[in-house]
């Protein structure tokens, strides 16, 4: 069994949540610049679309963050695999300091 990185669980909701945001923005520049170019105003739909080629751009390059996180703490749990397995359970009692009590 592979050990846990603690708080990586969280991390992997804020990457979710991030996207998924991020997603929605995308969704919406595409929308305004739809209109834009329905509506005839072609220097506006050209910015709306200028913006939404930046946040594409931003997307790309958060899912390869997103990428290296989780192969960081697949490679991580890997390694401490055979540490983490072996190691002896600490006794509650078992503190140096316990023993002057």
């Amino acid at each position: 069994m592979a050990s846990s990185i603690r708080g990586s669980h969280q991390v992997d909701g804020a990457f979710k949540n991030v996207m998924k945001r991020v997603e929605a923005t995308k969704k919406k520049i595409n929308s305004s610049a739809a209109k834009r170019m329905k509506l005839g105003e072609y220097e506006a739909a050209t910015k709306w679309m200028e913006v939404g080629q930046a946040f594409e751009a931003f997307s790309k390059k958060f899912e390869v963050i997103q990428q290296e996180w989780d192969d960081l703490i697949v490679a991580s749990e890997k390694a401490l695999e055979g540490v983490e397995s072996n190691a002896p359970k600490a006794k509650k009692n078992s503190h140096p300091m316990n023993a002057l009590k």
